[in-house]
């Protein structure tokens, strides 16, 4: 499932920065230290679809 994102950045993923009628993510927290948006790879975006949003959480992974 490549994104072009690296691995601390998808660690830290939340709900809020998924747009999914979009399909892109935005990193708020980079190496750069400035915002990127990426867009998703069809599998990726059904797979975060698919994905259960649990109460009280954010995250993503």
């Amino acid at each position: 499932m490549p994104t072009g994102c690296r691995q601390e950045e998808s660690a830290g993923l939340t709900w809020g920065q998924v747009n999914l009628k979009a399909g892109t993510v935005t990193f708020l927290k980079t190496k750069t230290s400035r915002p990127r948006a990426i867009r998703l790879e069809p599998d990726t975006l059904a797979m975060l679809t698919a994905m259960p949003h649990f109460l009280g959480s954010d995250t993503v992974f």
